[in-house]
């Protein structure tokens, strides 16, 4: 998540989450979901363009350039006939979203009813539009592993996008070894693994990615992949998280996963 600077906006809505706040600000045709901790600044989620109450997928995406970076990367990784992607963490329901409309089979899990109340009413979230699980998502990936068979569909793709309360610290359970097992019996060989992880979070750094800046000024998507060793081998990628607009040198970090 980003830290959002003072600027005009309005608030549309806000709610006791946890240690925190959550809330929806409008600037023109843009809303913003954010968290705030009790004594800290709000912490930008997703930020949707809506029109004539009309949610633009495309526009919205380039205002949220780590989650169009994912996408890109998700769309049609598996079968022509639909990718079957999980995704842990909606927020504001854009990745997912932009998943269905490309083509995607979805399923998603936010553990927070407080979090997708405000996406519906506010960003746009059209929950029948995929399969939405209002549950923990560790428990939810132990279920799905618990009831495999060899006749289960398993997943092309996984997208985690989860941070601890209303910080930037990524929850240690999705770097636990018995969650990545769980999620490894549940994904197809080959599968993709991407997690949007801030660039403060030091379990995460690696001199390979040229990670630099101050804490919140990058933002990381990590990728493994299923079918090499248990943990499956990491290649970190960082990016300038910008919400103007898309960052030139999105392209070039693309070919750094391929």
């Amino acid at each position: 998540m980003v830290r959002l600077q003072s600027a005009s906006r309005v608030l549309l809505a806000s709610a006791r989450h946890g240690h925190g706040l959550v809330g929806v600000s409008g600037i023109g045709h843009k809303r913003q979901l954010w968290f705030q901790e009790e004594r800290g600044g709000r912490l930008l989620q997703t930020e949707v363009v809506i029109a004539d109450g009309t949610l633009h997928l495309e526009h919205s995406l380039r205002q949220t350039p780590y989650l169009n970076f994912m996408f890109k990367k998700l769309r049609g990784y598996g079968e022509p006939s639909g990718c079957r992607v999980l995704v842990l963490g909606v927020g504001g329901g854009l990745l997912p979203q932009a998943l269905v409309k490309s083509g995607c089979k979805v399923i998603a899990v936010e553990s927070s009813e407080v979090v997708l109340s405000l996406a519906r009413k506010f960003m746009g979230l059209q929950a029948e539009t995929l399969e939405l699980h209002s549950c923990d998502a560790a428990s939810f990936v132990r279920s799905l592993a618990e009831r495999l068979s060899p006749d289960s569909q398993r997943f092309d793709a996984c997208a985690i996008d989860i941070f601890q309360g209303h910080t930037s610290a990524v929850p240690a359970f999705t770097r636990s070894q018995s969650f990545l097992q769980d999620l490894k019996q549940i994904l197809r060989p080959g599968a993709l693994l991407l997690q949007n992880a801030v660039d403060a979070t030091s379990s995460l750094k690696c001199s390979r990615s040229g990670a630099s800046g101050e804490s919140g000024a990058h933002v990381r998507c990590t990728a493994r992949v299923r079918q090499a060793a248990p943990m499956g081998p990491l290649k970190p990628v960082t990016y300038v998280r910008h919400n103007e607009a898309e960052p030139s040198g999105l392209e070039a970090v693309e070919g750094c996963l391929s």
